[in-house]
């Protein structure tokens, strides 16, 4: 059974290819995955100089007032400085006062979380001393 939430709100992001409504193109929609499952919260890559359009309705007619927030945050990447006995060494890029883990996986589909770092600068870098060969990084940013 579902029960109806006069507060809950939608959200989604187009970005438009041509003029006209028929030519919005869906990148981003969302109901209720906020972190009180009452907000809506959606992730989506943008482009500088590219117009976005946002959508904000009230579910099955739900009116009110509607707080929208955005960041524009530069995603992580993640590069292998070297390998040796002493275990990996990775470097981490980003967002500026960026949080940031890295994850491992030995074959990609398990990933484990490794290390949870926040960084003034966008860049740190973490030496996994007990790296296996083969062994698969890659990071990811922490969205407040």
């Amino acid at each position: 059974m579902r029960v109806w939430n006069p507060w809950s709100v939608k959200v989604a992001v187009y970005l438009p290819t041509g003029p006209g409504y028929e030519n919005l193109q869906p990148i981003g929609c969302d109901n209720d995955s906020g972190l009180d499952g009452m907000d809506s919260r959606v992730f989506v890559p943008v482009l500088r100089h590219r117009t976005y359009l946002i959508v904000v309705d009230g579910v099955e007619g739900a009116t009110g007032r509607v707080v929208l927030n955005y960041s524009l945050a530069t995603p992580a990447s993640l590069r292998v400085v070297s390998s040796g006995t002493e275990g990996t060494l990775v470097r981490v890029t980003g967002q500026r006062n960026g949080t940031f883990v890295i994850e491992a996986s030995a074959g990609g589909s398990a990933w484990t979380s490794i290390v949870t770092n926040q960084s003034a600068l966008g860049t740190f870098q973490y030496l996994d001393s007990r790296s296996a060969p083969g062994c698969l990084y890659r990071a990811r940013t922490i969205h407040p």
